[in-house]
């Protein structure tokens, strides 16, 4: 079976290729053309028969049949659609998705990463790179011909932590799920004013924190609330900020939190008020 790595290099390789439509990396000759034309009339008008001919002799191409060219396996667009093993959301396109297709109705191309994509788009342009926002693509496709390799990633160190009343998402057009911290593939979103419980942390970083829920990780970035860990009781803030070293008001009470942003509990606390007004502990 063709593997992701493959499928990524023969694309990469026929971008130039003429575009027919009906074509599957064949030699295009006079008897194809009238051939493609008698299936597809309305496709096959006096014009694109003309401009069809002047790539007699050269390897030629559809959409789907640049994928079918690499494989052997004859698909329209559609079928790559219907037999694929998974689809998501073109907005869900990561790069843990090289050599994943790009779909929308009627047309397919092959995502390279770095937010390319290689497609034979029409009998005018050939078979090309674009920019994925190039094209109004709806759907991200994992090939039921293609064989994708198994992404090994580090075992998580993941240190327990909670929220009883929930975190609440700060983020707008939704908190993406990841199935591993970071890397992982997208696998759901949390609409933005959640709440989520999460049952753990992971530091990717020491600056890059994210939060295991029942549905998989998400980043502390976003999220906003009262969270318990090992240390102590704090309140994260968008951003992953916590406030430390100072008095905060937070739903009509007052919390002090300490220089490692651990709110204080069961303590008792001296405050002073300077010439100015403004209260310290």
């Amino acid at each position: 079976m063709t593997t992701a790595k493959e499928l990524v290099a023969f694309v990469k390789s026929k971008v130039g290729t003429p575009y027919v439509f009906g074509a599957k990396g064949e030699i295009m000759t006079e008897e194809r053309i009238q051939q493609l034309a008698a299936e597809n009339p309305s496709t096959f008008t006096k014009s694109y028969i003309t401009k069809a001919r002047k790539f007699i002799g050269k390897h030629c191409t559809d959409c789907s049949g640049l994928i079918s060219w690499t494989t052997g396996i004859i698909r329209g667009s559609w079928n790559f659609r219907d037999t694929a093993t998974k689809r998501v959301l073109i907005k869900k396109l990561d790069e843990t998705m090289v050599g994943w297709a790009v779909w929308k109705p009627g047309h397919i191309g092959v995502y390279i990463g770095g937010g390319q994509v290689v497609e034979a788009k029409g009998i005018n342009y050939g078979t090309i790179i674009s920019r994925v926002g190039d094209t109004a693509w709806q759907e991200v496709l994992k090939l039921k011909d293609i064989e994708y390799e198994a992404i090994e990633q580090p075992e998580l160190e993941i240190v327990k932590c909670s929220a009883e009343h929930g975190l609440i998402v700060r983020a707008e057009g939704g908190l993406n799920i990841r199935d591993y911290p970071e890397t992982g593939s997208v696998v759901g979103s949390y609409a933005n004013g959640a709440k989520i419980y999460p049952t753990g942390k992971v530091y990717m970083t020491p600056t890059n924190l994210w939060l295991r829920t029942s549905k998989g990780y998400v980043s502390r970035k976003y999220v906003e609330g009262w969270i318990t860990e090992l240390e102590g009781k704090g309140y994260v803030e968008k951003g992953d900020n916590f406030p430390h070293n100072c008095l905060r008001e937070i739903d009509g009470k007052v919390y002090y939190f300490n220089d490692a942003g651990w709110c204080a509990q069961n303590a008792t606390l001296t405050v002073h008020a300077n010439a100015d007004g403004e209260l310290t502990v």
